[in-house]
C-alpha cells in the first residue's frame, strides 16, 4: 500500500508541474483598462462631431484672456474632423497682430478653433472658440 501511495503523491507532483507549465489566458475587460478618458465635442451650429479630447475636460481648460479661447494642449487632441478654412490677421492692443489659421466644422462650415502656427507646423496648441462647440449632440 505504501508503493501506492507514494506513486500516485508522484503522479500528483507530475500533474501539478504540469500546470504549472501550460500557457494562461487572462481576460481584459473595459475595467481593467487604463484611466483614460475621452470625451467627444460637437459644432453648436449643427451637431456634427468636431473632435475627441483625451484626458481634459474642455470647460476645465485655461482660456486665452484676449477671446477667451479654450487652450487645448496639442497632447489632449486626439483626433478632428475640422477642415482648414482661412487665415485671419487680427490687431491686437498695442498694435501687435495675430495670425489665425482657423478651422471650421466640416458640415455647416462655422469657425471652431485656430492654431497659431503654419498648416505646414505642428502647433504647441489648439484654441477653441467658446461658443462653437457643444458637449452632447442634443444640447444643440
Amino acid at each position: 500500500q505504501l508503493a501506492a501511495m507514494a506513486k500516485s503523491a508522484e503522479e500528483i507532483k507530475a500533474e501539478a508541474i504540469e500546470l504549472e507549465n501550460r500557457r494562461t489566458t487572462q481576460d481584459f475587460t473595459s475595467e481593467d483598462a487604463a484611466e483614460e478618458t475621452f470625451r467627444v465635442l460637437y459644432c453648436f451650429h449643427c451637431a456634427t462631431y468636431a473632435f475627441i479630447l483625451q484626458d481634459a475636460q474642455l470647460f476645465n481648460l485655461s482660456r486665452r484672456r484676449t477671446d477667451d479661447s479654450f487652450i487645448i494642449p496639442i497632447q489632449c487632441l486626439k483626433k478632428h474632423a475640422l477642415n482648414r478654412k482661412e487665415v485671419k490677421c487680427l490687431r491686437r492692443e498695442k498694435g501687435l497682430v495675430e495670425r489665425q489659421f482657423r478651422w471650421s466644422c466640416s458640415e455647416c462650415e462655422l469657425v471652431i478653433a485656430y492654431q497659431s502656427c503654419d498648416w505646414a507646423e505642428t502647433p504647441q496648441y489648439f484654441y477653441v472658440l467658446d461658443t462653437a462647440v457643444a458637449v452632447s449632440p442634443a444640447t444643440v
